[in-house]
């Protein structure tokens, strides 16, 4: 916000704050990633047919957007 409104020059797009900041996100895609394949893994040694997984995560997604956007 300080830097938003001009109040102080603050970078938080350069230096440690960068490497932090794209640490952060590259460890949450591979969190999810796994936990993915995981799900995935679980569901197809139940003897589920992957049609169902599928449309089990577009209604997690449809969901989570439609929450997002009530945010």
């Amino acid at each position: 916000m300080l830097d938003y409104w001009n109040i102080q020059d603050v970078q938080l797009f350069e230096g440690g704050w960068q490497v932090f900041g794209n640490s952060i996100r590259n460890v949450f895609f591979m969190v999810v990633g796994v936990g993915m394949v995981l799900s995935m893994q679980e569901y197809i040694s139940q003897g589920k047919p992957l049609s169902g997984y599928y449309k089990k995560e577009i209604k997690k997604a449809v969901q989570l957007v439609l929450l997002g956007g009530v945010m």
